[in-house]
């Protein structure tokens, strides 16, 4: 299987990024239509909509307590991937006590329909809040066709995790394969069970704000082929200008690759493809 290792020129800098045959859309939630500046912003990543109540958007960019990266209302996490990633109730809520199937869900738009029949590899990544006094299973993806803001509950996902997910440090990956009978235009993300047929677990703290299970999401994937995960070291990676003329210079250890792609940006938000260079 073809292997590739892209770079992302940031005006003068370097940055290491994986690609791969991604149907999802703004899959890291990096690109935005404005900087979100408060609660409730998931509409302002592109391709992103709330599909159930009002889930975040949180980046960098932003500065304010509800929406930046990495500190922020909810706790501390550097995101999966670059600078930006939702967040949202898989079960309870923000009031001090129990509130019965209350839940937040990511809409998200596929590049291409899914072709019916054919495997599909999925994942993305989510964290439990470090102010969550409860963890939860049942995180998962439905496939759908239409957008619908107040998407009801299947008691069933296309992709899920059976495991209750307590780690507040660390990313964890929920991965499955899927073979579409329709094809799919969009995803949304959460959990599609009631409370009934989840495992809840306490994990609470000092710090734990309302009663419920809140999880930031990150480095969402479809595709027909396995995501790669490279074993990559850049020793070093320097960019010289010349006139209009930028020159990338690089040292790199680990696993073999088949060839280096690059991107340039000017303002490190939107990025253009450039030049394949075979590796030596």
């Amino acid at each position: 299987m073809k292997k590739s290792l892209l770079v992302m020129l940031v005006v003068l800098g370097a940055a290491t990024h994986l690609t791969s045959q991604n149907l999802v859309n703004n899959y890291s939630l990096e690109n935005y239509s404005s900087c979100p500046n408060g609660a409730s912003a998931i509409p302002q990543a592109v391709s992103w909509q709330a599909a159930k109540n009002s889930p975040e958007y949180l980046h960098a960019c932003s500065g304010g307590i509800y929406s930046d990266t990495p500190t922020n209302y909810f706790g501390y996490q550097v995101p999966a991937h670059g600078q930006a990633y939702g967040g949202g109730l898989f079960y309870g809520s923000f009031l001090s006590t129990y509130y019965a199937d209350l839940r937040e869900y990511f809409y998200v738009t596929l590049s291409s329909p899914m072709i019916v029949g054919q495997t599909y590899y999925v994942q993305f990544k989510i964290n439990l809040v470090d102010n969550s006094p409860w963890a939860i299973n049942r995180a998962g993806v439905q496939f759908v066709t239409t957008y619908n803001s107040n998407y009801p509950f299947q008691n069933n996902a296309h992709v899920y995790t059976n495991t209750v997910v307590t780690d507040k440090v660390n990313w964890t990956t929920v991965f499955g394969t899927f073979v579409p009978t329709v094809a799919y235009t969009a995803m949304n993300i959460g959990n599609f069970f009631t409370d009934a047929n989840c495992t809840v677990q306490n994990v609470g703290t000092s710090v734990s704000i309302g009663y419920h299970a809140y999880y930031f999401i990150d480095e969402c994937y479809v595709s027909t082929t396995p995501p790669v995960v490279l074993d990559a070291k850049w020793n070093k990676a320097e960019v010289s200008v010349a006139g209009n003329i930028a020159n990338l210079s690089w040292d790199f250890e680990g696993e073999d690759v088949d060839f280096f792609q690059f991107e340039h940006s000017d303002d490190g938000h939107d990025f253009t493809e450039g030049q394949i260079i075979k590796a030596i």
